[in-house]
């Protein structure tokens, strides 16, 4: 059954996105578009982002032409504008939001360890410093550490941990931006 709640939400969005939604009146993110905006750096973020996408699918509807979500917060201090960018306030059916803690998801984005608890994170950085590796990061990027890399990446499930994100941390993804969900535009 349909829950018919809605949340209100804060999203940076540029012009490519807004213009987008005028003319079709929806807004999906491609592969495409993130090897266009992040160049170089775009096999990180394709590496972040196909792992939040796999497990999205399996909590919110994702459409057929959707590759990755579109990135929004509860607490508006995480919209960051840059250069032409627009903050929109959204209000969003809750049943299409996946919500997820940005602390945690900032340390998958940066391909880093996620620990169980601060004892935790600082006990895989010495085991690192140990065998000369600088960072996680350089870790995961490197072929010559794959038993580190899993380490890594199977810490990443804590994201879903079942416990409560204070609102100000939660960040939601959607895999779709209609515009019908645009409340306020602040240029």
């Amino acid at each position: 059954m349909k829950n018919n709640e809605q949340v209100t939400l804060w999203s940076v969005q540029n012009n490519i996105v807004m213009d987008t939604l005028r003319e079709k009146g929806r807004y999906v993110v491609k592969k495409e578009y993130i090897n266009h905006k992040y160049k170089e750096a775009s096999k990180s973020f394709i590496e972040a982002y196909n792992y939040i996408a796999y497990y999205a699918k399996e909590v919110i509807a994702k459409p057929e032409d959707a590759d990755y979500l579109i990135w929004a917060f509860r607490d508006i201090k995480w919209a960051n504008r840059m250069g032409d960018d627009v903050l929109l306030r959204l209000e969003v059916p809750r049943d299409d939001v996946f919500f997820f803690d940005l602390r945690k998801w900032n340390k998958i984005l940066n391909l880093s360890y996620i620990g169980r608890d601060e004892e935790d994170e600082k006990h895989f950085e010495e085991e690192l410093k140990k065998m000369g590796i600088v960072d996680a990061t350089s870790a995961f990027l490197s072929p010559l550490y794959p038993l580190q890399k899993r380490k890594i990446k199977d810490s990443w499930q804590r994201l879903f941990a079942d416990e409560e994100i204070p609102p100000t941390y939660q960040e939601g993804g959607l895999f779709c931006l209609e515009s019908s969900w645009i409340k306020e535009i602040i240029t």
